[in-house]
């Protein structure tokens, strides 16, 4: 995923990841760390997967390892 790709993510979205493509996560949190909103790209977005139910976090630091599947639209 690109951080094109990462800035339009929303609730709903669903992405995939690379070494693990049978297993989807639905975007279901945005945080934001820190004392202040400093823009979309220093959000973390809060995931839950689809079958295992495993919460996960996706930033910007983890970004190469995510595909998405669809963006909610």
């Amino acid at each position: 995923m690109t951080m094109d790709e990462f800035l339009k993510l929303e609730y709903g979205s669903v992405v995939i990841s690379k070494s693990n493509p049978e297993e989807e996560y639905e975007i279901i949190d945005t945080d934001v760390f820190g004392e202040s909103y400093r823009g979309r790209e220093h959000c973390v977005l809060g995931a839950r997967g689809k079958i295992t139910h495993r919460d996960i976090r996706i930033d910007r630091g983890n970004l190469k390892y995510w595909d998405i599947a669809n963006y909610n639209m």
